[in-house]
């Protein structure tokens, strides 16, 4: 990315340090320094108050930087597609062994086949929701709606990344809590009660 690249220029050209820059942006020397090395891109608000501060445009800022921001928007978009479908495939085999199995067959080792999609269904949420939080989806999200001259909706966007966590979660937790009341069930009818 070019962004670091251009923000060092003009804080040099301008005879700033990272903690001054970073002081009249309002967040840490830390995070300057990360935009520098190109470990981490600026928010909205960080590229606004930038652009301000160096008195050019966004556009200029971040010029070349919208194809690569586009590329990694889709990339992690399909990462979490791939983890959420898996995620959502684990369940329905777990639910579907455990029901075939256990219930329609009375085949009690059936259950302890089903933890293996249900492992598999946890991994993936679990790698889903740490892609979800080590990239900022919302933020590249805003960013390409920025540098594309469109509307900027963060509830929008926060809705949407809510609603598709309520489902992986509710949807784990219903395999989960089904596999522990067949697992109780199955010890209860065994033991007589």
């Amino acid at each position: 990315m070019e962004l670091g690249i251009r923000i060092k220029q003009h804080r040099a050209a301008r005879g700033l340090s990272q903690e001054d820059l970073a002081g009249k942006i309002y967040v840490s020397r830390q995070t300057v320094s990360n935009w520098e090395t190109d470990k981490t891109y600026p928010d909205v608000e960080s590229l606004l108050l930038l652009s301000s501060l160096f008195d050019v445009s966004v556009d200029d800022l971040v010029r070349g930087d919208v194809e690569m921001l586009q590329e990694t928007a889709r990339a992690n978009a399909k990462k979490l597609n791939f983890w959420g479908g898996l995620s959502l495939a684990s369940a329905a085999l777990a639910l579907l062994v455990l029901t075939g199995g256990v219930f329609l067959f009375g085949i009690p080792g059936t259950f302890f086949v089903t933890l293996v999609p249900t492992f598999a269904c946890a991994v993936a949420a679990y790698r889903g929701s740490r892609i979800m939080k080590s990239i900022d989806v919302v933020t590249t999200a805003e960013m390409v709606a920025l540098l594309e001259g469109k509307p900027i909706n963060r509830d929008e966007a926060k809705r949407k990344q809510y609603r598709k966590c309520v489902a992986i979660i509710t949807i784990i937790v219903t395999v989960v809590s089904g596999c522990i009341g067949a697992f109780i069930g199955l010890m209860a009818y065994k033991a007589g009660f």
